[in-house]
């Protein structure tokens, strides 16, 4: 059978951190009598310094206080410890020249170490024929990263070439997204529309379970922006951008490589991946320009002239800003506060009318009351007479 392992890497509590000092292999401490008179209770002391930080630690503290202490020191160092060779080490928290571990025993010997200073170095590299001395092995220089991890002593020889293929899935990912877009406003131009379902009252819907509603109010919302003017003339906008050329530049998304199909695709776009490739190759600026520019600030253009100047997504959101405005969303705000403003003042009128009719009635009653009364006393006196 083939035997499978699993480890995890749990930082907040590893069992060995919480041994005493007392276990680590080649700790030497001080002796020292804390009643001297007595000679009773010897303590084992253990201390140093690291970086001018003067550290001191009993045998019976735990592990992992003497590490928490030194890392949340000022010594500049961390301390790390290893349950696999009951070891520890040191490292600074920087790299380079300006790196350095001053170590000195006071009490007792961590590993029997004596003085000593280590010093970290700077990494030397010639790039092009510049010398450039950098503190950390990894370094970034001109938009290109180097990882340094080893010398050399002949030059090693590298080639920079534009990574073209993540950009053409960049604009691919957003030619999907685009045509997602024209896909839901095409399907909302041609929804069908169910003339026999009605907006629903409260009445009615107290009558019907909370599915039926829902299928009810889906289908009488159906159709609803069926051949709107504006979301045809939103699609149309958009789908002519592909192909108006950018002023300065003298592309358009076309030229690139990204068209449009069929008629019966109503305007989704597609990308030939060779031709696109091979612009953002041979004119990376022209490409980022055609999607990104936008037309000069401050100047004083006409609107036509401000599309021409502008890339695509420009375009896009000015054509999107149009179509907003074409709503009049204020002032059909308006007209819904004026007419909820009517109705209220009609429910007013109408209480009011009620609260006549109700007094009315009631004197009503109260003269038909009385004329029973006086009938009834008619009556009565016609039989007497008789």
């Amino acid at each position: 059978e083939t035997a499978k392992l699993s480890a995890n890497l749990n930082t907040d509590r590893i069992p060995g951190m919480y041994a005493t000092l007392e276990s680590v292999d080649g700790l030497e401490f001080s002796e020292e009598l804390i009643d001297p008179e007595n000679g009773e209770e010897v303590r084992k002391i253990l201390s140093f310094t690291i970086n001018g930080e003067t550290f001191t630690f009993e045998s019976t503290d735990t592990i992992k206080h003497m590490l928490d202490t030194v890392n949340r020191s000022d010594a500049g160092v961390n301390m790390y410890f290893s349950e696999l060779t009951m070891s520890l080490q040191i490292e600074t928290k920087t790299t380079g020249d300006d790196a350095v571990i001053e170590f000195e025993n006071v009490k007792g010997s961590l590993f029997g170490l004596g003085d000593d200073v280590a010093y970290g170095k700077d990494a030397l590299v010639t790039i092009n024929g510049v010398d450039v001395k950098k503190s950390s092995n990894s370094f970034t220089i001109d938009g290109i990263t180097y990882n340094l991890t080893g010398t050399t002593n002949s030059p090693v020889d590298f080639v920079v070439s534009r990574d073209v293929q993540h950009t053409v899935d960049k604009i691919k990912e957003f030619v999907q997204k685009y045509n997602e877009l024209v896909e839901e406003l095409n399907g909302l131009l041609s929804e069908k529309k169910y003339y026999d379902f009605a907006p629903l009252t409260e009445a009615q819907k107290k009558e019907m379970d909370e599915k039926d509603i829902e299928e009810w109010e889906a289908k009488a919302k159906s159709g609803l922006l069926k051949n709107d003017p504006a979301i045809a003339k939103l699609v149309n906008s958009l789908r002519s951008s592909i192909y108006k050329k950018v002023k300065g530049i003298g592309l358009s998304l076309s030229d690139i490589g990204i068209t449009t199909g069929s008629y019966l695709e109503k305007g989704k776009l597609h990308v030939d991946e060779t031709r696109l490739a091979k612009y953002i190759s041979e004119r990376p600026d022209d490409v980022m320009n055609l999607f990104m520019q936008s037309a000069p600030s401050g100047a004083e253009l006409s609107a036509s002239e401000k599309y021409a100047q502008s890339g695509f997504f420009a375009r896009m959101t000015s054509t999107f800003n149009t179509y907003y405005d074409s709503l009049q969303l204020d002032r059909m705000d308006k007209g819904i506060r004026e007419y909820e403003e009517k109705i209220s003042n009609l429910e007013i009128k109408l209480f009011e009318i009620q609260e006549r009719y109700y007094r009315q009635f009631a004197r009503l009653e109260a003269a038909l009351s009385n004329m029973y009364s006086q009938q009834s006393w008619l009556y009565a006196q016609f039989n007497q007479g008789q």
